[in-house]
């Protein structure tokens, strides 16, 4: 009976139900059969409803006594804050102004613009298809306008929509710290994920150079420093902040919570009271729609706390890992079944509910093959920002779709382009 209720919750997920419900209906069925199992079969429902019960209080009260829960919510609203302000036009002007000055009117330039401008805007809005949503619209009538194809276009604005993930202060990182328990510290995790985001970057750079090596562009009005002068000084003090709270954050002056708070109150300062960009009817809107974001990662990461707090009591990791070593004997193995699963994974899930439902499973593993955990926590994360990008589901393909009109098949080709 076990076995088909949990078919049925398969099958409800794939069409279409929340995956919260599902983690919680899979965690009480197994629960469920766990204590059944313990109990020999013979448990008054009394016995059975307090041991469901405290199956999700204990992972609960871990979660409200995690300091490092806090600054979800925090970064979350200032990513919408700079999202709904002037900052994507800002960003835009300013490196159109710096291609032009130091590679002229060359057909590669607004390429290599466009995948930066992406990488730099990505981790302070905290997830991927807000970058698509701010800037594609903006991004993608310059590109066609200079002599762009539109499948080299859309292929550009889509899969630079996750580049940046692994930068400060990028809330999948910040996650996948909290899920370690600390094993992958979270400044660690930034400084190496700086030197792999770069990577990232080049290699689509290069690309365009390639793809773009026989475009003619348009001459396209020349941008003087007069004309940007005040995005730039207006974009400076927004871009101010990075630097400063992660020099208090790796000096220990501010923990990760009074960072994210800091990062809020500056943003709205800046926006609401100096800027005045965003106005009271904005702000209700973008406070609907970021706490809609994050009232859905809280679920998940509860509900999926409560089926992981199970596999730990039932030692799923070791037997995983066990398992593993009947095909598996070296951990360089490990890694590249582990990259293709996490492809996979990527593609199937956001990236919020991977981080909260894989990880745990995957960390205790890694461990028991002697990976490091910095190692461990980057590949992670730089295999679920490509599974952005993966078919048949991956997040950005139909963000992508529904922001430019275009079918899925188009988008997939645009992104193979």
């Amino acid at each position: 009976m076990i076995v088909l209720l949990m078919i049925v919750v398969l099958v409800l997920t794939i069409h279409g139900m929340a995956l919260f419900g599902s983690l919680g209906w899979m965690g009480i069925l197994l629960q469920y059969q766990a204590f059944m199992r313990e109990s020999g079969g013979e448990a008054a429902w009394k016995d059975i409803l307090d041991s469901l019960t405290n199956n999700f209080i204990t992972p609960f009260g871990q979660l409200t006594m995690n300091d490092l829960l806090l600054p979800i919510p925090l970064f979350t609203l200032a990513g919408y804050l700079l999202a709904k302000s002037g900052a994507p036009r800002r960003i835009i002007n300013i490196f159109r102004f710096l291609t032009q000055k130091f590679l002229g009117n060359t057909a590669f330039a607004l390429g290599v613009m466009a995948i930066i401008v992406s990488a730099v805007f990505t981790p302070l809005t905290g997830a991927s298809g807000v970058t698509i949503i701010a800037l594609g619209g903006i991004l993608y009538p310059i590109l066609k306008e200079q002599g762009y194809g539109d499948r080299l276009t859309l292929g550009i604005i889509t899969a630079s929509g996750s580049l940046g993930l692994l930068f400060f202060p990028s809330l999948p990182v910040i996650l996948y710290g909290i899920m370690s328990n600390n094993k992958a510290p979270i400044p660690e995790l930034f400084k190496w994920g700086f030197l792999a985001g770069i990577i990232l970057i080049l290699l689509p750079s290069l690309y365009v150079v390639w793809q773009t090596r026989n475009v003619r562009i348009n001459q396209d009005e020349e941008i003087t420093w007069t004309d940007i002068k005040g995005d730039f000084w207006k974009f400076f003090l927004e871009m101010l902040i990075v630097p400063i709270i992660f020099v208090l954050f790796l000096t220990g002056k501010i923990i990760v919570s009074e960072m994210g708070l800091l990062t809020l109150l500056y943003f709205y300062i800046l926006e609401v009271v100096v800027y005045q960009e965003i106005s009271w009817q904005k702000q209700k809107l973008l406070f609907e729609e970021s706490l809609s974001l994050l009232g859905g990662i809280l679920i998940i990461i509860f509900f999926a706390s409560s089926l992981t707090s199970y596999m730990i009591d039932q030692q799923v990791p070791q037997k995983l890992f066990e398992w593993i070593q009947g095909f598996i004997t070296s951990k360089w193995t490990f890694l590249i079944v582990l990259n293709i699963f996490l492809l996979i994974v990527g593609a199937l899930m956001d990236i919020f509910s991977a981080i909260v439902v894989v990880a745990p499973l995957i960390i205790p593993v890694g461990e028991m093959f002697g990976i490091n955990m910095l190692h461990l926590g980057i590949l992670f994360l730089t295999n679920l920002e490509i599974g952005y990008l993966t078919p048949p589901v991956g997040i950005n393909l139909f963000i992508s779709s529904f922001r430019f009109k275009k079918s899925m098949v188009e988008v997939y080709r645009s992104v193979f382009h």
